[in-house]
């Protein structure tokens, strides 16, 4: 019987730990890390290594089914934070 409980949670998603991670999150975590990671070689943050990463970003969360005005206008905040920081 508690083996076919962990099937089924299996099915339903990953388990990390004791937690069920539905798998639209585990997609979600994967693709933003993965975008992030590509960030930390670079010796300074350009517009351009900038975009390429916000725009990872933005595919990362359509493909979570995020409703793309949400999106955008996240990867705008974050761009806009990112210029009056001087980052980029």
């Amino acid at each position: 019987m508690r083996e076919a409980a962990r099937i089924i949670r299996v099915d339903l998603g990953i388990i990390r730990g004791s937690y069920l991670v539905p798998p639209m999150f585990e997609s979600l975590t994967e693709r933003l890390g993965q975008a992030l990671r590509n960030l930390r070689g670079v010796g300074k943050l350009t517009e351009e290594n900038m975009a390429e990463t916000l725009k990872e970003v933005r595919t990362a969360l359509l493909s979570a089914d995020v409703h793309f005005r949400v999106a955008r206008e996240f990867v705008e905040r974050v761009q806009a934070q990112a210029v009056r920081a001087g980052m980029c």
